[in-house]
């Protein structure tokens, strides 16, 4: 009975997510370290395999989490403006980028 009182004690999940298996606690692992931190972050993978929800996650437990949640369905951009358009960029980064900033929308 001890066994799985401890059992049920452990956590599964971070969110929405849920698991046990060594890759789903590796992900909880690195949501939880990347989400204080002052960085862009790169989710990636296949569709339906919950991008969206790990974005979730770590938004929610960033310094922006008062903030909204804006997903937005980059497969919808077109190069080479949505890097831009979404992340800003530096002088010369392209022919017209005389300053850093955002790109002004058409």
């Amino acid at each position: 009975m001890e066994v799985l009182r401890a059992d049920a004690a452990l956590s599964y999940g971070l969110g929405e997510l849920v698991g046990r298996a060594p890759q789903m606690r590796a992900l909880f692992e690195t949501i939880e370290k990347v989400a204080p931190a002052d960085v862009a972050v790169h989710i990636y993978g296949e569709s339906g395999t919950g991008k969206e929800l790990v974005a979730r996650a770590v938004h929610s437990r960033s310094k922006r989490a008062d903030g909204p949640f804006v997903k937005v369905n980059c497969g919808s951009l077109t190069e080479p403006y949505s890097n831009r358009n979404c992340f800003g960029h530096e002088k010369g980064a392209f022919t017209g980028a005389i300053s850093a900033g955002w790109a002004a929308s058409n």
